[in-house]
């Protein structure tokens, strides 16, 4: 048996999903199990971590925790120059 690889989390306006994401962040929800969420250069990082974080039945706290994440992940990739 094979593991399936994370499902994307549908977070993003439509619009977005004509270009590809900036990049993909595997976020662990529990041992063994992650989802990899997509981040595209105006992504609102807290809409999709509270989103993420609804779906999984995430404390507040944690959304908070994963929106900074998110933010840190896409803002060094624009600063590196990523398009």
């Amino acid at each position: 048996m094979t593991a399936e690889p994370p499902t994307p989390v549908a977070a993003t306006p439509a619009p977005q999903l004509a270009a590809p994401p900036l990049l993909y962040v595997d976020v662990a929800i529990s041992a063994g199990h992650s989802e990899r969420v997509p981040l595209w250069r105006d992504t609102d990082c807290g809409d999709v971590a509270a989103a993420f974080a609804q779906k999984h039945a995430l404390a507040p706290k944690v959304a908070t925790k994963l929106a900074r994440l998110l933010e840190a992940q896409r803002t060094a990739i624009l600063s590196a120059g990523g398009s």
